[in-house]
């Protein structure tokens, strides 16, 4: 289960945008934390000795065995493709695959979802006959309702496209996401696995019931295995760690299977700025606001210019960091 918060002066907050107000510009006394001590308490230095599939497939039969209830997240990218192969090749049940689109079904940045994710879940529905398929549109209706001021008191940072999980009857569910990857770092010679919040952990700290499948202080093992096969990858083809789309890349060919939605022909487009407040927005971003009316707009640059003792809050914004594990050699 993800336990993760931001705290300020000895309180805890949930929201990122919460805890930055609190701080009124002294980020730097700003702490998040990450799981429990499991992590903390884990032989990093040491590589697990099984196979990043078999740890997979233990990551999958763990939830299964703990939750009555399985929900499965799914977009058609190389994360949950990979995740979502394990359960089907090992017949292991999900109650529910759901999928989700914004602001209009067919805006442009549904892309994946539309072309793919949905088509691929339809030719598969009669291996997996138990299976519940569902698609959520978080409409105009949810926009209007959440920018503005709500946005700032329950998001944690300016994705416009985010998650939004709808309550399940009863506490014996989890929602199942698979958006995270390792984050290698090089410093003094030496590797590290990070975790920060700008990565989906901190997106997700407001919501119940997640698990993230990937990352977990049930089993530590799977990301550090995922942690030191980027690392043998990267320190004997790279001097440094790469950065952005090139890291992306190397993930992807290195701990994720083929995606069943190949990647967006704008992801490497220039769609917009990417300085100033833009820099926090990824690329769906851009291309869902492209279609938004002006009122939506307006809504939206409130939210990116707003204040916190006269400080634009996208000025304040920055990550912060929870665990830093040492990969020894």
């Amino acid at each position: 289960m993800l336990n993760t918060y931001w705290k300020y002066a000895g309180t805890r907050y949930k929201h990122k945008f919460k805890v930055l107000e609190a701080s009124r510009g002294d980020t730097q006394n700003i702490t998040w934390h990450l799981f429990d001590s499991s992590f903390e308490n884990y032989d990093w230095t040491k590589e697990p000795a099984e196979s990043f599939y078999d740890l997979m497939v233990i990551r999958a039969k763990q939830l299964r065995d703990t939750y009555s209830y399985l929900k499965f997240w799914f977009s058609g990218g190389s994360d949950s493709s990979t995740a979502l192969r394990v359960f089907l090749d090992n017949n292991i049940h999900i109650d529910e695959i759901s999928v989700f689109q914004c602001y209009t079904a067919e805006n442009a940045s549904n892309i994946e979802v539309n072309n793919y994710a949905l088509p691929y879940l339809k030719s598969i529905q009669h291996l997996i006959p138990k299976t519940k398929i569902k698609t959520y549109v978080w409409d105009y209706e949810y926009y209007d309702r959440y920018l503005g001021d709500k946005w700032l008191e329950t998001r944690s940072n300016f994705t416009i496209r985010h998650f939004y999980f709808p309550n399940i009857k009863g506490d014996n569910y989890c929602n199942i996401v698979c958006g995270q990857e390792p984050d290698i770092e090089k410093r003094d010679g030496k590797y590290y696995s990070i975790f920060l919040d700008t990565s989906a952990y901190g997106e997700l700290s407001g919501f119940r019931n997640i698990e993230l499948f990937y990352t977990s202080p049930d089993l530590p093992q799977l990301h550090a295995k995922q942690s030191y096969m980027l690392k043998h990858f990267i320190q004997h083809k790279y001097t440094d760690v790469p950065k952005g789309a090139l890291y992306k890349e190397i993930v992807r060919s290195v701990i994720r299977d083929k995606p069943v939605a190949p990647e967006p022909y704008y992801f490497r487009k220039n769609i917009g700025l990417t300085t100033g407040s833009m820099q926090w927005i990824l690329p769906k971003d851009k291309m869902m606001l492209k279609s938004m009316s002006e009122y939506e707009k307006q809504k939206y640059r409130s939210i990116l210019y707003s204040t916190i003792s006269n400080t634009p809050i996208h000025r304040m914004y920055r990550g912060f960091t929870a665990h830093s594990f040492e990969l020894s050699d």
